[in-house]
């Protein structure tokens, strides 16, 4: 391997109180970027309302953050090298809070998606920042401890953020969930500026021009085909002529890119990243992740809301113990990562997490509040022991100079599998239920003597409510099994989306485990051929 990118050998050095302060401000700014993005989930269909535009349309208040931080993170690297990981991360904080600003105060639909665009180019340079930060400034022991904070506020605000976007909805308005970023933003920058370190000198590094358009090409085509396959516009789906040239675009435009790269004398990657194990393990294992997480996280507020009947904050509270549970186990864990190594929580994490999506292909319109929060606390617990090692392993492995890279490559690998997990999972939810709406209506055919007793027994119920439209029972009766049909369609196509997020996951734990077994057996087998040619 290059010896750029070697393993790190660095001596611990002891980290001081004001580095822990610091450390607690990345980690309130961590949480407050992860809050505030999941918050918006829940307050899209008021959002609508208010702004009087499509559900197409509103997609677009969520899709467009992701997809500027998608676009813009390779070239957090190179800002940071550049201009400073502090700087970098201060710039981007109050970026993030101006766009906060204008989304808190925009009264129109165009004014809130330029408030999205401002928010997720701020947002795309702040993840990369923290994890910099803190693996530069600290060592050893401490740096397990100190990412495992930072992944794990991370974590917790992803969590969080639907409790707290429910609660600010229904007390106040859509509008909150942006003023209070701009309230958090005047305590972090401060805070930052006075506790946090700059994490080693700055270097004059050359802004790699051909490298960044072509990768903001290929990352821009690659995430809009991904967010709009099944859009409603997309009339053609998948096989449309915008989708076919977006991935073509792709295609053409990171092959150019990697050419260039390999020559360039100052790459935007550092393309050697991906010949060390250490790399390409926890990119693989994060994209895994990715792909489950974020890939299903879309349906459950909606599930719940629409198909159980749960208030937005009853909602939103349904992921609160899931992210305790993940911020404290992702701590502990931290403490223990020198004894255990990065591998083996990985193992047991990702088992945890399948175990959580069992619990998926038995959702149904009964299901209730606790049920769900025994499935999601599994998934906290298994997300908490499993993104700390991987994050860790992926860049505490590799000399601080390079530690910008590793990041940045980590967090586009966790965005593009979870771009990935929900244009495969929206796609196969949209045709499982036609599916099951499908067979359904083949058994409850309106000649069946089942349907006939069901229609009895509804217009019964509908005369003893007392209908002012007694004319129209057999309408009404009909309209009720049909809503009652597609409920019951749509919740077992969620069954079957849990049916494949489980057999990924675990087919992803029982290769990693598979890898690690071999990879100790071939330990073994050196250490003794070693002590054998040593006695001889």
């Amino acid at each position: 391997m290059d010896t750029a990118i070697q393993s790190a050998s660095s001596p611990e050095i002891k980290a001081t109180a004001k580095s822990w302060f610091g450390l607690v401000v990345l980690c309130l700014a961590g949480l407050a970027i992860y809050v505030s993005e999941t918050s918006v989930a829940v307050a899209l269909p008021d959002m609508m309302g208010d702004l009087g535009v499509s559900l197409t349309a509103i997609a677009w208040v969520a899709t467009t953050y992701v997809l500027m931080v998608g676009i813009f993170v390779p070239l957090a690297p190179t800002f940071g090298e550049r201009f400073g990981y502090k700087r970098m991360f201060m710039a981007a904080f109050t970026l993030f809070a101006i766009g906060s600003f204008i989304s808190w105060l925009s009264g129109s639909y165009s004014v809130l998606i330029v408030g999205r665009v401002v928010q997720g180019i701020g947002g795309c340079f702040i993840g990369p920042s923290l994890m910099k930060i803190a693996s530069s400034i600290f060592s050893g022991k401490d740096l397990n401890i100190a990412l495992s904070m930072v992944t794990g506020s991370v974590g917790a605000g992803t969590a969080l953020g639907p409790a707290l976007g429910g609660y600010l909805i229904e007390t106040f308005s859509w509008n909150a969930l942006f003023g209070v970023n701009v309230f958090i933003a005047l305590l972090i920058i401060p805070l930052a500026y006075l506790l946090v370190d700059e994490p080693g000198e700055t270097r004059p590094v050359k802004f790699d021009i051909p490298g960044t358009f072509l990768i903001v090409i290929a990352s821009s085509s690659l995430l809009l085909a991904l967010a709009n396959g099944n859009a409603a516009w997309n009339t053609d789906g998948w096989g449309s002529y915008f989708i076919l040239g977006s991935f073509a675009t792709c295609i053409l435009s990171f092959t150019f890119f990697v050419l260039w790269e390999l020559h360039a004398k100052n790459p935007l990657i550092l393309l050697d990243l991906f010949k060390s194990v250490n790399f390409l393990l926890p990119a693989v294992c994060i994209f895994v992740l990715g792909f489950g997480f974020l890939g299903t996280q879309f349906m459950f507020p909606v599930y719940m809301e629409d198909y159980l009947n749960f208030t937005r904050l009853k909602s939103g509270m349904t992921f609160v113990p899931s992210g305790v549970g993940m911020m404290i186990t992702s701590v502990i864990i931290g403490r223990f990562l020198d004894k255990t190594g990065a591998i083996i929580p990985v193992i047991f994490g990702l088992f945890l997490i399948s175990v959580s999506y069992s619990f998926g292909p038995y959702l149904s319109l009964q299901t209730s509040q606790s049920y769900l929060v025994g499935m999601l606390i599994f998934r906290g617990i298994g997300l908490g022991l499993s993104i700390s090692p991987i994050i860790n392993l992926g860049v505490s492995s590799f000399k601080t100079e390079w530690r910008g890279y590793a990041t940045s490559g980590m967090l586009f690998f966790y965005l593009l599998g979870s771009s990935c997990g929900v244009a495969a999972f929206e796609t196969m939810l949209i045709k499982r239920t036609v599916f099951h709406s499908a067979v359904l209506s083949e058994s409850t055919h309106k000649s069946s003597s089942k349907y006939q007793e069901i229609s009895r027994n509804l217009k019964a119920h509908i005369q003893r409510k007392g209908s002012d439209q007694p004319y129209y029972l057999d309408a009404q009766s009909d309209r009720l099994i049909a809503n009652h049909l597609r409920r019951v369609s749509y919740t077992a196509a969620i069954d079957d989306v849990m049916f494949v997020v489980f057999w990924v996951t675990l087919g992803s734990t029982a290769s990693l485990t598979v890898y690690e077994a071999l990879r100790r057996i071939n330990e073994h087998k050196k250490k003794i051929a070693m002590v054998s040619s040593n006695q001889a």
